[in-house]
């Protein structure tokens, strides 16, 4: 009886699982091994603790124990499941954080030879009202408080109308297609308030080619997936990027880059950022074998890509519904 073979993506999880359940950790070689290959990019999430009493000292915590093992480290200010946490988005407080922060990565850079954190990025909610959202890109902007970039959006505690299950009610963060317009007109306004000189991640709401291809012409140079991976799986990677290709050519870019922030007309800043220079390396991997004749002579270097990819292992492009519209995850 021949066993079936286990793709890498399977033997990473259950080492994971082993290790989690024994209690034990993860070696630092292995992370490098199967979590760090030369063609994979990783960014680190870092939240507080629930019950903390200083979360500026947990996030230094997280970037000086982890920023080594990752391509960039996003200060997450805007979970709504933890209590407090969206209060560190006001200006005095950013300020505050970011600042402090900024001073221990700076130290642990020079230590270790600019290893320890690559890149700072700051991850904010869709619910800031346009006053605070101006005082946040205010502080994002300003080169002393060392942030690279914005993740826009984390998940919503707003309820919209068109919810139809009966835990719509429910506290916490609303994810998936409910999420979608909101996050996209706040990346808008990002992009508008910085004048496309601060790169944004755009998440929210992205489970087809067409949503990708919504926000990054809203201002996003990259997309992350949450909600869409869960539903549809690892092959929706694999239809996106085919058909991302296909509105591309159709609207005559080139590659994506081009496309950033087609829907804001008024910023003319419209410049790739150095920040996702270091992706350039595996751009030609992310896009598909079989490209449109407009894309197909591209260089690498002058291609882009969806965050997110399908894994060796799989085969599947089958298509599942999408589930419930009122999905509560902390992302």
């Amino acid at each position: 009886m021949s066993q079936k073979k286990m793709t890498p993506e399977t033997w990473v999880f259950k080492q994971w699982y082993q290790r989690r359940v024994r209690g034990g950790k993860f070696s630092q070689s292995l992370i490098q091994k199967f979590l760090m290959p030369s063609t994979c990019k990783v960014g680190i999430n870092l939240g507080i603790n629930k019950t903390s009493n200083n979360p500026t000292n947990d996030y230094c915590v997280g970037v000086e124990k982890l920023g080594h093992y990752a391509d960039y480290v996003v200060i997450n200010v805007s979970s709504p499941n933890t209590p407090g946490l969206r209060d560190l988005q006001r200006k005095t407080e950013l300020e505050k954080m970011l600042k402090h922060i900024s001073r221990r990565v700076g130290k642990k850079n020079k230590a270790s030879g600019g290893m320890s954190c690559k890149a700072l990025l700051l991850k904010i909610s869709p619910d800031l009202n346009d006053d605070d959202l101006q005082d946040v890109v205010d502080v994002v902007m300003d080169p002393k408080y060392g942030v690279k970039g914005l993740i826009v959006s984390n998940t919503t505690i707003s309820r919209p109308e068109s919810l139809q299950s009966s835990i719509k009610g429910e506290r916490g963060g609303l994810s998936g297609p409910p999420l979608k317009n909101l996050s996209t007109e706040m990346i808008k306004k990002v992009f508008r308030l910085t004048d496309g000189r601060v790169p944004i991640i755009g998440v929210g709401g992205v489970s087809s080619a067409e949503d990708v291809y919504e926000k990054i012409r809203a201002g996003a140079s990259l997309v992350q997936l949450y909600t869409g991976l869960v539903y549809q799986g690892l092959g929706l990677v694999r239809r996106m990027k085919k058909g991302l290709c296909e509105l591309l050519a159709r609207d005559g870019f080139i590659n994506v880059q081009m496309a950033v922030g087609a829907d804001v007309p008024d910023v003319t800043n419209k410049t790739i950022h150095d920040i996702f220079k270091g992706f350039e390396s595996f751009h030609r991997q992310m896009l598909p074998l079989e490209l449109p004749p407009v894309l197909g002579n591209v260089p690498p270097s002058q291609s882009d890509l969806v965050l997110g990819g399908e894994s060796p292992g799989d085969k599947s492009d089958q298509d599942t519904d999408e589930g419930d519209d009122s999905s509560s995850a902390e992302e």
